[in-house]
């Protein structure tokens, strides 16, 4: 038999027994199969466990690649785990001693919700189910904003933004690029406090910023309207101006050593070395980007107008399509594993592996602009814009939707 027990939050624990085969192959003993399967944020799920009792190894594949040994007293996890929107394919690559295994609905293309994998051990005529994954979908959630177009600092939900486009984040602290309020906006990601950190609402200060970046010690605001980019020193409070004469800076990214400018109306991007102040451009032959990142080898170019995603060697400035078919694209930003697309103009966000290029649905629903809150799959966003990965959460600027918006 299966015996399923829900545990906190998305954790599943999923114990399965053996006896008849065992007792057909000479054990006298049930043996128990014992999967966690946890969720970690994105719906990215970790799949380990043990097995006590197995007289010969099992061996299970996930996805062709990631394989597990299950044998007896033994434990085991797939070291990549499964994703939500994402293929995922059970088999089994080693036969136990105790008789012969297969997997029957093994193969899922598309997981968006519970699956369920079957693997048939027989032994002397013997048939036991033997496996059961399930791995839980992904929600979306408001933890900052009313919805109103306007300007609160207050706890959460009782604060109010207007048009937030941009996100930064050192780990504890979120920072909103809130356009509308001509302001740099912080979220205190344990309290849910809303501050201001950059800017009083008037436009020389900051006029319509588009995007915010940080390496833990100075943010980098790209002051859209005032064709600039600013300075903002964490630890004493200090703003300066670092580059002028841009043609309307939309976002900017670091990589620990340069900062990465998007000018919207050039169709380019500037290198900039705090160390000398140069800036020249690197990369050209965009349409209108929105949106900018670093996954610490290449550069990602939300090019809107093109409806696609451009990759960017840092080294060289040479752009190649990287995600195409897409509809004016505004955000990207990535956790080193996955690339993450703020798809505005079918309002869904999408998850793009890195390695493969594969791009699945994250969030929201296609052609249906709103702010419902939820399973990821009826969610609904209005043009989101740039988004941060945060401890196994993709915080989102809302856009029209005037919140921040958080996938977990």
């Amino acid at each position: 038999m299966i015996r399923m027990t829900r545990l906190s939050g998305a954790r599943l624990l999923l114990s399965l027994w053996l006896g008849a085969i065992l007792a057909l192959a000479g054990c006298g003993e049930d043996a128990e199969v014992q999967l966690d399967v946890t969720v970690e944020g994105e719906s990215r799920a970790s799949v380990s466990g043990s097995i006590v009792g197995v007289t010969g190894p099992l061996s299970l594949s996930l996805n062709g690649g990631q394989t597990v040994t299950v044998t007896q007293s033994g434990s085991f996890a797939f070291t990549g785990g499964l994703f939500h929107g994402t293929a995922a394919q059970i088999t089994v690559s080693g036969q136990p001693s105790f008789g012969n295994c297969v997997v029957r609905n093994g193969d899922h293309p598309s997981i968006s919700g519970d699956i369920v994998v079957r693997v048939y051990c027989i032994a002397a005529g013997a048939i036991q189910d033997s496996l059961n994954l399930d791995i839980g979908t992904a929600t979306v959630g408001t933890p900052a904003g009313n919805g109103t177009p306007a300007f609160i600092d207050a706890m959460g939900t009782l604060a109010a933004f207007n048009f937030p486009l941009g996100a930064a984040t050192d780990g504890e602290r979120l920072w909103i690029a809130d356009s509308g309020n001509h302001r740099i906006r912080q979220v205190d990601l344990a309290t849910g406090d809303v501050t201001t950190v950059v800017g009083d609402g008037t436009t020389p200060i900051l006029n319509l910023p588009g995007g915010v970046t940080t390496d833990g010690n100075f943010l980098w605001i790209a002051d859209a309207s005032n064709n600039r980019v600013r300075q903002f020193e964490l630890a004493t409070g200090a703003l300066t101006t670092v580059l002028t004469g841009l043609n309307t800076p939309a976002d900017v990214t670091t990589d620990g050593r340069y900062v990465y400018v998007l000018e919207r109306l050039t169709n380019q991007v500037r290198r900039y070395d705090p160390s000398t102040g140069a800036a020249p451009v690197l990369a050209t032959g965009f349409n209108q980007p929105s949106g900018i990142t670093h996954d610490g080898t290449w550069l990602y170019v939300a090019d809107t107008a093109n409806n696609l995603v451009s990759r960017v060697d840092p080294a060289t400035g040479v752009s190649t399509p990287f995600v195409t078919g897409l509809n004016f694209p505004r955000g990207v930003t990535t956790d080193g594993t996955w690339l993450y697309i703020s798809n505005s103009g079918a309002q869904t966000m999408l998850k793009t592996d890195l390695a493969t290029g594969g791009t699945a649905l994250l969030a929201g629903t296609a052609g249906s602009p709103g702010a419902i809150d939820g399973a990821a799959s009826g969610a609904q966003f209005n043009s989101p814009y740039g988004g941060v990965p945060v401890n196994g959460k993709l915080y989102i600027a809302g856009g029209t939707n005037h919140t921040v918006r958080v996938i977990q």
